[in-house]
């Protein structure tokens, strides 16, 4: 009887010590009185097959952005924000087109350059909640007016639209929040899962629904695996390409893996692998008597590192 006694006494102090797994609370609110920099670079390669022709194509888009805290609140922060570097390089079709921000790069300053350059330490206020999530953007619109205006030109008026679906209000949140809105509302322990839905930046109408596991805090700095599916967003799969009406059709999905700074929720890096697949249905049009359908491939690569 003592003995079991003494068995029962040992097993219960080996649970009384055990190592309990520790929970970690995120919240993402930058330390006033730093500067954040983070630099993310967006490789993409398309593959489209039209009328039984592979038509490849790769973009590249770069950008250096700083943060500040601006004004402190209890469930938002109001960060300053602005672009140091914006570039874009495009190549398909036996062209190769490159867009710069440093302008003094390159042989001749063309419209979309001109315009990245208007871009670039202009200072806008970014309303972040303390779960990563924009909430509003600030005299980012009117700044890109500004610079397409220095610009001039008819090819300047066609590039607007582009600049700010990559460095307008919505571009801007959801580059950012690839970095910022990943963190749990609760506290988590290694191994816990959560889910985030949210647009992505791919150029493409799609909606990442991503599940994040926690696998290590050390020094703390956390680790944290990125799993997702990709699909089309439904309220706006129809657009129009050259003057034609158009749906896409596409779903993927998304690997990655992430570090995080557990005190301030900043990104310290991340890279992502996306893997699309579909196809672009163009409907029947005086250009097109019989309508097309333009099945597409596109591999993301996005590396994000960061500096404080």
């Amino acid at each position: 009887m003592k003995y079991k006694i003494l068995t029962l006494s040992l097993i219960g102090g080996l649970f009384a010590f055990s190592p309990i797994a520790k929970k970690v609370e995120f919240k993402f609110q930058l330390n006033p009185g730093k500067t954040y920099k983070q630099e993310t670079k967006m490789i993409s390669n398309t593959t489209q097959t039209v009328q039984g022709s592979e038509m490849q194509s790769k973009n590249v888009v770069s950008s250096i952005t700083y943060m500040e805290m601006k004004d402190e609140g209890d469930t938002s922060n109001v960060y300053s924000v602005w672009y140091d570097e914006l570039s874009m390089d495009i190549e398909g079709g036996g062209m190769n087109q490159n867009f710069s921000s440093d302008t003094s790069s390159l042989a001749m300053v063309d419209p979309m350059s001109s315009i990245l350059a208007g871009l670039v330490e202009q200072k806008f206020d970014a309303t972040i909640n303390t779960s990563g999530k924009v909430t509003y953007v600030e005299n980012l619109e009117e700044i890109i007016e500004a610079a397409v205006g220095t610009a001039g030109g008819a090819q300047a008026d066609m590039v607007r639209e582009q600049i700010s679906s990559s460095f307008g209000d919505g571009g801007f949140a959801k580059n950012i929040e690839m970095s910022t809105r990943l963190i749990p509302e609760n506290p988590v322990k290694k191994g816990d899962s959560w889910e985030i839905e949210q647009y992505t930046s791919t150029g493409l109408p799609l909606i990442l629904t991503s599940t994040y596991t926690l696998k290590e805090v050390s020094d703390g700095i956390a680790t944290i695996g990125v799993s997702g599916k990709l699909k089309i967003d439904p309220a706006n799969a129809k657009t129009s390409i050259q003057g034609m009406n158009a749906t896409y059709f596409m779903d993927g999905t998304r690997e990655g893996e992430v570090k995080v700074e557990v005190e301030t929720g900043w990104m310290q890096s991340g890279t992502f692998t996306d893997n699309i697949v579909g196809s672009i249905s163009l409907e029947a049009s005086p250009q097109m008597p019989n309508g097309m359908t333009i099945p597409m491939e596109m591999n993301n690569e996005t590396t994000i590192t960061s500096e404080q």
